[in-house]
């Protein structure tokens, strides 16, 4: 009985361990395609910018007052993109330190819930996640971990043995 208890507890840590390791990966990915958004954003900027030196006041005839509203509208939504996709990484990434810390399970898992939007990679993930923290023998894991960190485990060492 005890056999497979540590069987299970490293396969538990095995399982961690590449989880962590896969929302660091995905958490990259995350905040390279926001600077692909970011690269999309500014060549719009300087498209937008371009067309208001070459036609100036014209620009906002009556006729072409929809143009200047689409453009608007779009740069706009483009930057609430761009703003979503960098904190959606940065909470991968953040996610990935939690698992690895075995802290902030509940944060973790709402992180992969949130993943299970990303398709494919993100699904996949997702799905392994909530799989893993939904054991019972991770949640012991994850206490057992909260349990080792106290404040007095920080104290100063006096040096008398």
């Amino acid at each position: 009985m005890e056999d497979l208890k540590l069987r299970q507890q490293i396969i538990d840590e095995e399982h961690l361990r590449l989880l962590s390791l896969f929302h660091y990966i995905a958490g990259g990915i995350t905040l390279f395609i926001s600077l692909i958004i970011l690269l999309e954003f500014l060549l719009l900027f300087v498209f937008w910018e371009g067309l208001m030196q070459q036609y100036g006041e014209h620009r906002y005839t009556s006729n072409n007052e929809l143009d200047a509203t689409i453009f608007t509208i779009f740069f706009y939504l483009l930057l609430v993109i761009l703003l979503i996709v960098i904190t959606f990484g940065i909470l991968e990434i953040l996610s990935a330190r939690f698992i690895k810390l075995r802290k902030h399970r509940n944060f973790s898992f709402i992180i992969a819930i949130l993943n299970l939007l990303s398709i494919p990679y993100g699904t996949i993930l997702g799905i392994m996640t909530i799989i893993v923290l939904s054991r019972n023998s991770v949640k012991e894991i994850y206490s057992a971990a909260n349990k080792l960190i106290q404040p007095d485990s920080y104290s100063v060492h006096n040096g008398n043995t």
